[in-house]
């Protein structure tokens, strides 16, 4: 009797923490943008890309690479955004660097160390440097392509595409839903993908505290099969096996309360195409690209 009573303590002993300790789980919100909040942002880009063209018995006819680099730091206060609105309507930039590169040539663009007005108009946004002149053509492409471009990203999308949606644990990862990642980058990247060989995930690295708010890592996997590359019109169909990955982690403020937060991507894309088609192949195209980059986002 004895002996069983002390056997009974000693699974008691060792069960009890188990249930007090469950693991806590973790809904993930990102903070919106709300009027008249201010954040500094450090913003890095390169990547590079090679193009081969060869004959249909492998020999090389010609090789092309180019490389690029982007780095922008600034400090944006929202000056208007209504509570429906997924994106703000009215944001001042001002820009401690803006700086981009093709190869080697540097170019330093006109609105560094100015103030920059982004305000949409109708289905745009115009950008104006304080006091001066408005930024059109190769001067406002960098703005263009963050704030104009067809498929780029509001914060109520990049919800719906990468995260849980349910409260996850610390380690715990979840399936990103397919259709959404397709549409994305089909509007983004002008291309065709297999949608069946398209798949992504999202995990919960880590949990921690910092400055009293929740604070996680957010590892982000995307797996696409391009089928092919349209532009102007036009469309380029890949050969089968064509790849293209994406990986982001994000380190940053998990519970709502602040946009301070940083992180990295990488993207990779090998692709082969038969020209001028696949019915009639005479060269032999192969692509390979690869970009990386890094942000840095401190509310102030």
């Amino acid at each position: 009797m004895i002996r069983s009573l002390s056997l009974l303590a000693l699974v008691g002993f060792l069960a009890g923490p188990t249930a007090v300790q469950a693991q806590e789980t973790y809904t993930i919100k990102i903070k919106k943008a709300v009027q008249g909040e201010t954040t500094r942002a450090d913003k890095k880009e390169q990547g590079a890309e090679e193009v081969k063209i060869a004959d249909t018995n492998g020999n090389l006819l010609k090789e092309e690479s180019k490389k690029h680099t982007k780095h922008f730091v600034y400090k944006e206060t929202v000056l208007e955004k209504k509570p429906d609105d997924k994106r703000p309507t009215r944001v001042k930039r001002h820009y401690d660097m803006a700086t981009v590169s093709d190869n080697t040539e540097k170019k330093t663009l006109p609105y560094q160390g100015k103030t920059v007005l982004i305000e949409k108009k109708g289905e745009r946004y115009t950008f104006k440097i304080e006091g001066g002149d408005e930024l059109t053509g190769e001067d406002a492409k960098q703005l263009n392509e963050e704030f104009n471009k067809k498929g780029k990203l509001d914060e109520e999308t990049f919800e719906k595409m990468f995260l849980p949606g349910k409260a996850v644990k610390e380690g715990e990862s979840w399936k990103v839903d397919s259709q959404l990642i397709i549409k994305g980058l089909q509007e983004e990247g002008k291309m065709e993908l297999d949608a069946a060989k398209t798949k992504a995930t999202g995990t919960l690295t880590k949990a921690y505290k910092k400055d009293g708010k929740q604070f996680g890592v957010i590892v982000l996997r995307i797996e696409v099969a391009p089928k092919a590359f349209s532009e102007g019109g036009k469309s380029l169909p890949l050969q089968p096996g064509a790849k293209m990955t994406i990986d982001f982690t994000v380190d940053t403020c998990i519970d709502g309360t602040s946009s301070t937060g940083d992180g990295t991507f990488t993207v990779a894309v090998v692709a082969e195409a038969l020209l001028p088609d696949p019915n009639n192949p005479m060269f032999k195209l192969n692509l390979n690209v690869k970009a990386n980059g890094t942000y840095k986002n401190v509310e102030q």
